[in-house]
Parts: structure tokens; C-alpha cells; sequence
């Protein structure tokens, strides 16, 4: 005669306990794993931002050198100017105050030359 199947009824419970806490643990392990992976993105996320605010910044560091150095031709050019005009309202002085001693018939001065 064939033998008679026992079934452990314990047993298989306890079997479909052990099946269902793997499946819970694998399932918290595919969350953690999902977690860390977000957390990986932000982070290179962030790092990526970072290196594209510093180029930024060392984009705004170069253009601000030369603006720096653009003002500072800027402002040697309008002292340059400025000292030109004083020289030239020296000259145009000199001018007008001949021009009126020849209308008074007084002899013109010769002009110094004013560099």
C-alpha cells in the first residue's frame, strides 16, 4: 500500500511565515536600495550644480578683470583728457588776452609753447 502523506501543518506554516518575512525583507531592501539611489542622484545633482556655479563664478571673476582693467584704461584716459583740456584752456586764455591787446594796439606776446 502506498504511504500515507503527513502534512505538517506547523511546518508549512511556519515555511509560508519564513517565504512572507523574505518577501517584507526584500521589499525593505529594494526601498533602501531605491532610497540611496535618490539620495546618490541628489548628491551628484548637487555636486554637478556646485561645478557649474564655480565655472560661473570663475566666468564672473574673468569678466570682472576686465571690466577692472577696461575702468582702470578708462580712468587713465579721462585724466589724460582732463589734463589735455586744462592745457588747452591755458592756450585759449592765452589766445583771448593777445587777442584783446592787439585790438588795443598793444604788441602780441609770443605764444610758449605749452605741452
Amino acid at each position: 500500500p502506498p504511504a500515507a502523506v503527513v502534512v505538517d501543518h506547523n511546518h508549512s506554516s511556519s515555511t509560508r511565515e519564513q517565504f512572507v518575512k523574505q518577501q517584507e525583507t526584500i521589499a525593505l531592501q529594494r526601498q533602501r536600495i531605491e532610497d540611496i539611489e535618490r539620495t546618490l542622484d541628489d548628491a551628484v545633482k548637487a555636486y554637478e550644480d556646485e561645478v557649474a556655479a564655480k565655472r560661473r563664478n570663475a566666468d564672473y571673476e574673468e569678466k570682472y578683470a576686465l571690466a577692472k582693467s577696461a575702468y582702470a584704461t578708462l580712468l587713465k584716459d579721462h585724466k589724460t583728457l582732463k589734463r589735455q583740456m586744462c592745457k588747452l584752456t591755458e592756450v585759449y586764455a592765452a589766445l583771448k588776452k593777445d587777442m584783446h591787446r592787439s585790438k588795443d594796439g598793444a604788441v602780441a606776446a609770443p605764444l610758449k609753447q605749452i605741452n
